[in-house]
């Protein structure tokens, strides 16, 4: 009996064992990641470095992450200002998984919470975005 009421206490405890903190330290050196990736072998390249990075079993997957949602604005932008067709990978059905399977999901985190961290690191990403490209 102890054994199945440890059981039920500490399972639940898994779930939220990881809480949502971001991490400006991580960000930053996320965004230099991507920029790195980027022009060396360009977004084909960075969708190879985030698959690795989420298939990483040590990894913070909030490292993923940056990289990910980094790489979906600055494709966004691209899009929007050349004209370029926007990469499958950063297509908002596969984004949305691989950040809800990744990153929400393992720390129990609702879709009202997703949303508004997704907001906040936008304006957080951007930023740091911004200051690399000018």
């Amino acid at each position: 009996m102890k054994k199945i009421l440890f059981g039920l206490l500490f399972v639940p405890a898994l779930c939220f064992a990881k809480p949502l903190v971001d991490n400006s330290a991580q960000m930053d050196r996320a965004v230099d990641k991507f920029f790195q990736v980027y022009k060396r072998s360009g977004m084909a390249g960075v969708a190879g470095e985030i698959e690795k990075c989420y298939s990483n079993k040590k990894m913070d997957k909030l490292n993923c992450l940056y990289l990910d949602y980094t790489a979906r604005i600055f494709d966004a932008q691209v899009t929007e200002v050349m004209g370029f067709p926007a990469n499958e990978f950063f297509a908002d059905s596969l984004f949305q998984e691989r950040i809800a399977t990744n990153v929400y999901f393992p720390r129990g985190v609702t879709m009202k919470q997703a949303n508004k961290h997704l907001s906040d690191l936008y304006t957080k990403l951007i930023r740091r975005i911004d200051k690399r490209t000018r």
